[in-house]
C-alpha cells in the first residue's frame, strides 16, 4: 500500500498526471491482450512500432505485469557466452507450450528490449545479444500463479541463449502457449525500425 504523500507529488502537475494516466492505460491494454496466443513482448513492440508507447515505459510495465501481477519466475544474469544459432533456439522454445516466456535484454545502446523467444522474427534480435550483457528470462502464465517448473524453464532458456545444449523436459511440451502471427492493423503499417534491433555479431 502506498501511504506516503511524496509518492503523489509526481501527479501534482497536469503534464505528469496525464503521462501517468496514459502509461496506466497502455499497461491495461497489454494486460487485456495477453494470453496463450498473444505474448506481452509482441504487444509491447507493436505499441512501440505504432508510437503508442515510449521506450522508457517498457521496463516498469514488464515488472508490473510479469513480476508483480502475474508472478512470473525470473532468471537473471550476465551472458557468459551467446548462441551462434538463434533460429534453432527459437524453434526449440516454440515447442515449450506449457509456459509463456519473455526475454528482457539490457542493450548497452538501445536500452531495455523485450523479445518473444517463440516468435520466428525474434531470431535476428537474439543473434545480436552480446556476451557479458544482462539478460532477464521471465517464465510463467497470466492465468496460473507459480506454475510448476517455471523457474527451471527460465534457467534452461538462459542456458540455451548461452549456446548450451539443453534437453527439453517432457512437461514443457504440453500446453497452449504458442506463437500466432498477429494480423496487421492496416495495410500501411511499417516494419519496426532496424535501429531498435540489436545487430548480429560479426564472425
Amino acid at each position: 500500500m502506498v501511504e506516503s504523500s511524496v509518492f503523489y507529488s509526481q501527479l501534482s502537475t497536469k503534464d505528469s498526471f496525464n503521462a501517468s494516466v496514459r502509461h496506466i492505460n497502455r499497461t491495461l491494454a497489454v494486460l487485456d491482450a495477453c494470453g496463450p496466443k498473444c505474448n506481452a513482448a509482441d504487444k509491447i513492440n507493436e505499441a512501440l512500432d505504432e508510437k503508442e508507447m515510449t521506450e522508457c515505459e517498457v521496463l516498469s510495465l514488464v515488472n508490473m505485469l510479469l513480476v508483480d501481477k502475474w508472478n512470473y519466475a525470473v532468471y537473471s544474469g550476465n551472458l557468459s557466452a551467446v548462441t551462434d544459432n538463434a533460429a534453432q533456439v527459437v524453434a526449440q522454445v516454440a515447442a515449450w507450450k506449457r509456459l509463456d516466456f519473455v526475454l528482457g535484454y539490457h542493450h548497452p545502446d538501445l536500452g531495455f528490449l523485450v523479445v518473444n523467444p517463440k516468435n520466428p522474427h525474434s531470431a535476428e534480435a537474439i543473434a545480436g545479444f552480446r556476451k557479458n550483457e544482462l539478460l532477464n528470462v521471465y517464465a510463467g502464465s497470466p492465468d496460473e500463479e507459480n506454475p510448476e517448473g517455471a523457474a527451471e524453464a527460465a534457467r534452461l532458456l538462459f542456458r540455451l541463449l548461452e549456446g548450451a545444449s539443453v534437453k527439453t523436459p517432457a512437461a514443457l511440451l504440453k500446453g497452449s502457449f504458442e506463437f500466432v502471427a498477429p494480423k496487421p492493423r492496416t495495410a500501411k503499417r511499417a516494419a519496426r525500425p532496424v535501429s531498435r534491433t540489436p545487430r548480429a555479431r560479426k564472425a
